[in-house]
């Protein structure tokens, strides 16, 4: 008896059920594996936007300017509220504005940390807009300093009519997803 040289139908049913199975667990490794990928780099992308919101936002503070205006008008060194910032600075040339700029942070109720800018001297002109970090949950700004020249420094939740900048502002951030946000 001879036999024809080949696979019967029973071993080709047998290697293809084997190969459909694996292929399927290929896939879904392809699919978990590429679902990973997308979620690191949403959370490095999230992470990269926070530390450049910090970078912006402590130089712009570090170098807020008082502004003397003119006589018997109060000077604008910094206003503060638990929502709410505003000073003169001078902002970064990709800002679009040459020189000082006036200078609004807010969180806004539906969880992001807005950037409003003004050219000084062009009130004329709407103020530049820029959302810097959405997802947060809850946050406020706070201010370290006496209110008064021999008064003891505390953390305060206003700063206003001081005359002099605070030494600290401090924003506290609790974001949607848990991502940190230090001092």
């Amino acid at each position: 008896m001879n036999r024809a040289a080949g696979f019967t139908l029973l071993e080709a049913l047998v290697a293809t059920s084997i190969l459909a199975l694996l292929m399927t667990v290929l896939t879904g490794g392809m699919r978990f594996g590429l679902r990973a990928w997308e979620t690191g780099e949403r959370q490095v992308d999230r992470v990269e936007a926070a530390a450049a919101a910090q970078t912006l936002l402590r130089r712009a503070i570090e170098q807020a300017y008082p502004l003397v205006r003119r006589k018997g008008e109060p000077a604008v060194v910094l206003e503060g509220e638990p929502k709410r910032l505003r000073f003169v600075t001078a902002l970064p040339d990709r800002a679009g504005v040459a020189g000082l700029a006036d200078v609004t942070l807010r969180l806004t109720d539906d969880g992001a940390l807005v950037m409003a800018w003004q050219a000084l001297g062009e009130r004329e002109r709407p103020a530049a807009e820029r959302t810097l970090l959405d997802g947060v949950a809850a946050g406020n700004f706070s201010y370290y300093g006496a209110a008064a020249r021999l008064e003891p420094a505390e953390w305060r939740a206003d700063w206003r009519e001081a005359g002099f900048p605070p030494a600290l502002v401090r924003l506290d951030i609790r974001f949607d997803d848990g991502r940190p946000w230090p001092d």
